[in-house]
C-alpha cells in the first residue's frame, strides 16, 4: 500500500478512464503516459527483485493499452541489457493505437516477440520461483468472465511458480467491485497507474492484487478534482495529520464529554466496550446511561466512566420517558452514542426514534437502536447539521435500506454511497473493509483491519471511539472514517495470524495506545 502525503482517490475503470482522457487532451500524449507507466513498473521491479539478471523475465501482453505498457517494460529492460521474453496474447496485425505503436519500438529493439502457443503452457510450468512473470494483458476497462484462450493462459500463470508481477490490475478483474467473474490473474504484486483502483479493498479481488503500489503518470491535480472520483483511501498519514492534539491546558471538560445510552439484561458487556473504546480514545468524561436495575451491575465493570440510572420497562430496557432526560442533557453532553445493548422493546424503539429526531448535536447510532429506526420506516432526520452517524453491518443495513445482504454485499460503495444521500445521514457500512458515506456522496473507504474484528463486542468499541472522535468536534464523515481506521489498525497492531483467534473486544480498545504511539511517530 502506498504512502500517501495527500487523499489517496480510489477510482473505477471509467473515473481513469476519464482521468487519462483529461490529460491527453489537455496536452500529455497517451504515448507518454504509457512511457511513464513502462518506467515505473522496472523501477518497482528492480526494488523488489534484485538482481534482475539472474531471473528469467516473461511478459505477456494482450492487444490493449495494458499489453503497451508491457510492451514498454520489455524495452526498457532490454535496455538494461536484459532480455526478457514477450508473448503476444494475439496476432501481431490485432495491436492497434499506442499499443501497435509499442509493438513497433519493441521491433526495432530487435527484441524477440512470440505468439503465444500451446508449447509455452509446459515451458511456463518450468519456471521457478526467483522467476517473474509480468501480466499485461487486459487492463481496467475489461469487463468478464473470461474465456477462451486467455481464461487458459491466465490459468497456466497462475499453476506457475514464478512471482507474477499485474500491470495496472489482475488480467480477469473488474476495477469497480470485489465480485471476481471467472478466471483472474493471481498477482503476487500490482503495479498500478495514477490511483489505486477500488477493486484493490474489496473481497475476492483484494485476494488477487497482492502487494500493490502506486506509479505517477503525471495525471495533474486539477484534473483528478474536475472528475471527483467518489471514493477515497483512509491511511495511516491521513490520520495522524487529522487527529487534534491537546494542549497542554487540556482538562477532562475540553476533551470531549460523551453519553452512551443502552444496555439491557444480558447485554451489558456492550455499553462497557463502547466505554472502553471512548476512553482509550481520549475522551475527557464518559456517562453510561443505562436502565436502572443494571446500574449496580455497570457501576461495578465502569470504574473510569460514570454511569446514570435511567427509567426502564418492565422488561429491564430503557423506557420511553429516558427520552426526555437524554434530550435535556444535550446542552451539557458534546456527543451521544445510541444503541449498544439497548435491546428491543416497543418503548425502547419509540425512546431511540425520538431521541435520534431531536438530538441536535453529533449522534452515532448503532445495533438495537439501528433495528428501531429500521423497524420505524426510518424517521425524517436528513438534512440537519451536524448529520447523525449510523453503523450497520450488512444486516442491519438490509433491515435499514430494504435490499438484501447479498446486493450489499455486492457493492458496498453504492450500498452505502445511496442510503446516505438518500437520508442525509453519514452511513458506516461495517465490514473488510469498511466503507463510510457521508450524506454529500463522498466515500471512504478503511482497509485496516483483522480477522480478529469478527467477535461480539468490537462493533461497541467503535462506537466508542467514534463517538468520542464526534465529541471532539471532528466532522461526522471524518470522525466515522478515522474511527475505523483507528480500529482496524488496532485489531491489526494487537496479534496476526493464529494469535488473531483469542484476540477479544477489550484487547481491540486497549491496543489503541499503541495506535496513538504509531500516529504520533508519523505526525
Amino acid at each position: 500500500m502506498p504512502e500517501a502525503s495527500a487523499e489517496v482517490y480510489l477510482v473505477t475503470a471509467e473515473e481513469m478512464r476519464e482521468c487519462d482522457a483529461r490529460t491527453i487532451r489537455a496536452g500529455t500524449p497517451g504515448l507518454t503516459l504509457m512511457g511513464r507507466a513502462g518506467h515505473g513498473i522496472v523501477a518497482d521491479l528492480r526494488r523488489r527483485f534484485r538482481p534482475l539478471a539472474t531471473r528469467q523475465i516473461w511478459i505477456v501482453c494482450g492487444r490493449g493499452n495494458n499489453g503497451g505498457d508491457g510492451l514498454v517494460v520489455a524495452r526498457r529492460l532490454h535496455g538494461l541489457g536484459l532480455n526478457p521474453r514477450v508473448l503476444l496474447t494475439d496476432e501481431a496485425g490485432a495491436y492497434a493505437g499506442d499499443a501497435a505503436v509499442q509493438l513497433d519500438r519493441v521491433r526495432r529493439r530487435r527484441i524477440v516477440l512470440e505468439r503465444w502457443d500451446r508449447h509455452h503452457f509446459r515451458q511456463i510450468s518450468r519456471l521457478e520461483e526467483d522467476d517473474i512473470l509480468v501480466d499485461a494483458i487486459l487492463g481496467t476497462g475489461f469487463r468478464g468472465p473470461l474465456r477462451g484462450e486467455k481464461a487458459e493462459i491466465i490459468e497456466a500463470m497462475n499453476a506457475s511458480r514464478a512471482s507474477i508481477v499485474a500491470v495496472d490490475i489482475p488480467s480477469g478483474l473488474s476495477a469497480d467491485t470485489g465480485e471476481v467473474a471467472g478466471t483472474a490473474i493471481l498477482a503476487d504484486r500490482t503495479v498500478t497507474m495514477a490511483y489505486p483502483k477500488r477493486a484493490f479493498l474489496f473481497w475476492p479481488a483484494r485476494g488477487h492484487v497482492g502487494d500493490w503500489t502506486v506509479v505517477d503518470i503525471g495525471i495533474p491535480g486539477e484534473v483528478a478534482e474536475a472528475v471527483a472520483p467518489v471514493a477515497r483511501l483512509v491511511t495511516e498519514e491521513m490520520l495522524a495529520r487529522s487527529i487534534p492534539r491537546f494542549p497542554r491546558t487540556a482538562h477532562k471538560g475540553t476533551r470531549g464529554k460523551l453519553l452512551i445510552a443502552g444496555g439491557s439484561p444480558g447485554l451489558t458487556g456492550a455499553v462497557c466496550m463502547a466505554a472502553a473504546g471512548a476512553l482509550r480514545t481520549g475522551a475527557g468524561l464518559v456517562r453510561a446511561v443505562v436502565p436502572a436495575c443494571l446500574n449496580p451491575i455497570l457501576e461495578a465493570k465502569l470504574t473510569e466512566a460514570m454511569t446514570f440510572p435511567a427509567p426502564e420497562t418492565g422488561a429491564g430496557t430503557l423506557a420511553r420517558e429516558t427520552a426526555r432526560l437524554l434530550l435535556g442533557l444535550q446542552h451539557d453532553w458534546d456527543a451521544l452514542v445510541l444503541g449498544p445493548g439497548l435491546g428491543r422493546h416497543p418503548e425502547t424503539d419509540r425512546l431511540a426514534v425520538e431521541v435520534v429526531e431531536r438530538w441536535r448535536g453529533p449522534l452515532l447510532v448503532d445495533a438495537d437502536g439501528l433495528n428501531a429506526l429500521a423497524a420505524a420506516g426510518i424517521p425524517r432526520i436528513g438534512g440537519r447539521r451536524p448529520a447523525p452517524v449510523f453503523t450497520p453491518h450488512p444486516g442491519e443495513m438490509a433491515r435499514l435500506s430494504g435490499e438484501p445482504v447479498a446486493r450489499i454485499a455486492a457493492d458496498p460503495v453504492r450500498a452505502a454511497h445511496d442510503f446516505a444521500t438518500r437520508h442525509r445521514v453519514v452511513l458506516l457500512l461495517k465490514g473488510s473493509p469498511t466503507v463510510v458515506a457521508g450524506p454529500d456522496g463522498t466515500v471512504r473507504v478503511s482497509g485496516a483491519g483483522s480477522p480478529a474484528l469478527a467477535t461480539g463486542g468490537t462493533g461497541d468499541v467503535l462506537s466508542g471511539i467514534i463517538g468520542t472522535l464526534l465529541a471532539q468536534g471532528i466532522d461526522p464523515p471524518e470522525a466515522a472514517a478515522y474511527g475505523a481506521c483507528l480500529h482496524g489498525l488496532s485489531a491489526e497492531g494487537q496479534a496476526s495470524g493464529l494469535a488473531e483467534r483469542d484476540l477479544a473486544a477489550g484487547e481491540v480498545a486497549d491496543g489503541l495506545t499503541a495506535v496513538w504511539e504509531r500516529l504520533g511517530r508519523l505526525a
